[in-house]
């Protein structure tokens, strides 16, 4: 008896794969991992220095960035982490909880970086991601009974369609695609024959979904619950209500105990880093969700097309593509059309576990396509210019780090293969062998050429280094070689620019994989303290720069044009540094280093919430206030501290109250009026970071001008704190 439960789950996982022989696995997985080295090719050949796709930087350097980074300081999985390689010296806020939602890229990845490289972890997980997926959709259809040529197609489609050699080249995480196929196996299967193990069977591919990333988990979550109202339904004609219902409660309990637990625990345990660092503009719902035409539309640049009806022609027909990526296929709507076709003819004769796949796609389809549309979504002819609301909009007012819904638009392919390889499956029915070869073959042809939206012969993907500079790989780089071989490894290096730009930024991290050197960039946004700081100065031309990173602990700057190039800014001369600076070195690439020698001042003040974006004007850094926000004044050590700013209202003929406010809750008015002046006030900090908030009484906001919109008190140079006495106001009087 003790062992009567270990065989009811051994006997539930071999009624699961019943259908499936071992023996193909080996051949499915070679024939799989055979097809994913020729979308990637030549990935292959240069599997240790090159990755998929031929575009410079970006999202696809930033995630051989992240391997890099988990191999030196390692992979937390609980409550916030401060990642001390970059933002540096303060640190970049991570909620270490959300690598647990992306463990099945991170985990492995992490682990192959640490034997062979960050490059050939990133390639591993493409390759193990397009296998496996495969693998999985063909797993699927085998056990639904619908052959092997159904299910090699199927799982080649899925891996073939657009929505993945985007990911492959540029959002990594999203490549492992086997938890759907799993997930609807599981789902099934649950219909035919409801039960516990049953229910935790499903909630174990969720879990694989959720261990996946966020937005797969999500999708996981729908498509359960559309499974648990098919169940609901079925389970009450055939049973009655109660024990439907018991059967759906089974896997509500199941879902809560393994799924919804463990994410409040994680959420729980780093909320503050999660909103901090993935809070999302509402806007994106709209910019990042799916039409109706892009699942029927091949994206702009699609090389068949635009070779059939010419280039200029088809861009102005496609999709859009990028995030709203979600072509199905004509070839796949086609054999879904026919495999309609054929469950409404042959209904009576279809097996029970393959008209339970098609009831439940039925349903998914519809839901997963409503899901995936943005939010709100723009009506067509006659009612052009009219939004309507959409789910999106519902989930991000509860997941508002969850922006971007075109990407259900996989768990929706995902469905669609069940229909078109019912189709397959019902032509290839009855066909002589040479038939059944011909139209398989003509499938597997249209297939190719229509899904990747390429001909046959440039269907890969390319490769190419993770970033390329002025034609040079990020190893051939003379400024990165150079702090890699003259610095002491502890030395803080500040690339310039520094304007937070996410784009750059990869660059500079990515640069971090040369030369092991802590960097002060990489924040990515000005919530965090040196992201702000960096707005603050943007360049270390302007004034008060040289003492501020000396302050904080900045040793280097690098002056590169061809980061000034790539914001479109004409940088300094590399040659003539300002005082306060000293030239470290110089390359032939026009770029040059240097060396941060002023002395450190007692404090650095970073102007924060409440202020508009920098403005580089006589070499000062200057930022209009709103009504209200705060500084952040970082202190070497306590004391009584004398804070001063240059100021001028933007209306010059009024008298702007501006409140502060201590971390004593001390309250000072100071008044500005509209001719610059210099304005200070006094007030005890203790060391390290204290927030110092402020607030303009009167006048209220105002639009600077008809064509400048910002709505704005009072213009502000840098802020300067100097020590000035102890804490105590009476001893530094006396």
């Amino acid at each position: 008896m003790k062992h009567r439960g270990a065989d009811q789950i051994a006997q539930t996982a071999r009624d699961l794969t019943s259908r499936i022989r071992w023996g193909e696995v080996g051949l499915v997985l070679l024939a799989y991992t055979l097809l994913t080295i020729v979308i990637t090719w030549p990935v292959i050949l240069n599997f240790s220095s090159e990755i998929p796709g031929e575009t410079s930087g970006g999202d696809r350097s930033g995630y051989v960035w992240d391997f890099w980074l988990h191999s030196r300081e390692g992979l937390a999985l609980w409550g916030a982490d401060i990642q001390e390689a970059v933002a540096a010296p303060f640190g970049r806020t991570s909620p270490a909880s959300a690598h647990v939602t992306l463990f099945v890229t991170l985990g492995p990845g992490w682990l192959v970086t640490s034997i062979a490289g960050p490059i050939v972890a990133y390639n591993v997980t493409v390759f193990s991601g397009l296998t496996l997926s495969g693998a999985a959709m063909y797993m699927l259809i085998r056990w639904l009974g619908l052959g092997r040529t159904s299910a090699a197609w199927s799982g080649a489609a899925f891996i073939l369609v657009p929505y993945v050699a985007l990911r492959a080249t540029s959002h990594l995480p999203f490549v492992h695609l086997e938890s759907f196929p799993l997930l609807l196996m599981a789902g099934i299967f649950w219909l035919e024959r409801p039960n516990l193990r049953r229910a935790v069977l499903m909630t174990l591919a969720i879990v694989l979904a959720w261990l996946t990333n966020p937005y797969y988990g999500l999708m996981a979550l729908i498509i359960a619950a559309v499974f648990v109202v098919i169940g609901l339904v079925l389970g009450t004609r055939r049973n009655g209500p109660i024990p439907a219902a018991r059967s759906a409660l089974e896997v509500g309990g199941s879902v809560l105990v393994l799924v919804g637990l463990p994410l409040l625990a994680l959420y729980s345990s780093s909320r503050d880093a999660v909103v901090q660092g993935f809070e999302r503009d509402p806007i994106e719902l709209q910019l990042y969700g799916a039409h109706f035409t892009d699942y029927v539309k091949p994206v702009v640049g699609d090389a068949f097309l635009s070779g059939i009806v010419g280039a200029d022609t088809w861009d102005g027909l496609g999709s859009p593509g990028g995030e709203r990526t979600a072509f199905l296929g004509f070839t796949t709507i086609v054999l879904a059309l026919i495999g309609l076709f054929f469950l409404i003819r042959r209904w009576d004769s279809t097996p029970q576990r393959v008209r339970l796949a098609a009831i439940s796609a039925m349903v998914l389809v519809p839901v997963l396509v409503l899901m995936s549309l943005s939010h709100p979504y723009p009506l067509p002819w006659p009612f052009e210019g009219s939004t309507i609301p959409m789910p999106a909009g519902i989930v991000f007012d509860f997941t508002p780090f969850l922006r971007a819904f075109a990407r259900f638009s996989i768990a929706v392919m995902a469905v669609v293969l069940i229909i078109a390889a019912i189709g397959l499956s019902g032509l290839l029915r009855g066909r002589t062998q040479v038939t059944a070869y011909a139209i398989a073959a003509l499938v597997f042809v249209f297939t190719i050429v229509d899904l990747p939206g390429t001909t046959p012969t440039s269907l890969v993907t390319g490769s190419s280094t993770p970033i390329q500079i002025n034609g040079a790989d990020a190893d051939e780089l003379p400024a990165w070689q150079w702090i890699a071989e003259e610095t002491d490894p502890d030395a803080v290096i500040l690339e310039s620019p520094s304007w937070p730009n996410e784009a750059l930024e990869r660059f500079y991290m990515y640069g971090q994989t040369v030369h092991e050197r802590r960097i002060a960039n990489g924040a990515l946004n000005d919530a965090e303290l040196a992201g702000a700081f960096n707005k603050d100065y943007p360049l270390p031309t302007v004034e008060g720069a040289a003492e501020a990173m000396a302050t904080i602990g900045i040793d280097y700057v690098t002056i590169a044009p061809w980061a000034f190039a790539m914001l479109g800014r004409e940088g300094p001369d590399p040659l003539q540094p300002p005082a306060g600076f000293e030239l470290a070195a110089q390359f032939e690439d026009g770029s040059a280093i240097w060396e941060v020698v002023a002395a450190p001042g007692d404090a650095v003040v970073v102007r924060r919430d409440g202020f508009w974006d920098t403005e580089v004007i006589d070499g000062q850094s200057l930022r209009w206030l709103g009504q209200e926000g705060g500084v952040t004044v970082v202190a070497d050590e306590a004391g009584l501290y004398e804070v001063s700013f240059d100021a001028a209202g933007l209306d010059p003929s009024a008298t702007y109250q501006l409140e502060v406010r201590g971390p004593d809750g001390t309250v000072q008015t100071l008044e500005v009026t509209g001719e610059k002046d210099r304005y200070a006030f006094q007030l005890p900090l203790a060391e390290g970071e204290s927030t110092v908030e402020w607030r303009v009484l009167t006048p209220a906001a105002q639009q600077i001008s008809p064509e400048d919109l910002r709505v704005v008190t009072i213009q502000t140079g840098t802020w300067d704190a100097t020590r000035v006495g102890p804490t105590d106001r009476r001893a530094a009087a006396g």
